[in-house]
């Protein structure tokens, strides 16, 4: 009992298969891109808003401390016992100091070397930094020289 369809009934057909598409196309593409680029709008009007903040705000100038006084070697030598660092060996090489760590951990590592350039007026001329067999830990040998 097949029926064909009027052309009435093809009409209702056709147009609501494209009502169907149409709202379709709307929800799964349209939308959901007009709805992206309204966010990415937004996202660039509060990145501009920013930069003004930004380019209105006058350079700022570093303060750094005064550099410790004392000789180089008693100064980081001064630092290393307040980061908890044992120095291995510490060797001076006319005016820098060659100092070797061995098996501590990195993140102290680095602190203290900051620290040394912040607050005690020393820089790092040379590095060797390699790992321990240790997570976390490594064996140093860094070269340091008087910022001043």
């Amino acid at each position: 009992m097949t029926r064909t369809l009027t052309s009435r009934e093809k009409l209702l057909a056709t147009l609501s298969g494209t009502l169907v598409l149409c709202a379709s196309l709307w929800t799964l593409v349209v939308q959901p891109a007009y709805e992206t680029r309204i966010r990415s709008l937004d996202q660039l009007s509060k990145l501009d808003a920013v930069e003004q903040i930004l380019v209105s705000q006058p350079p700022r100038q570093v303060q750094r401390k005064p550099a410790a006084e004392g000789r180089l070697s008693q100064r980081i030598t001064e630092m290393a016992r307040t980061a908890a660092l044992e120095i291995q060996r510490l060797d001076p090489q006319g005016s820098a100091v060659g100092v070797s760590l061995e098996a501590v951990p990195f993140p102290a590592l680095i602190s203290w070397i900051d620290a040394l350039n912040a607050t005690a007026g020393v820089r790092v001329r040379a590095a060797e930094i390699a790992r321990s067999t240790e997570p976390g830990t490594v064996s140093a040998r860094l070269l340091f020289e008087d910022a001043r």
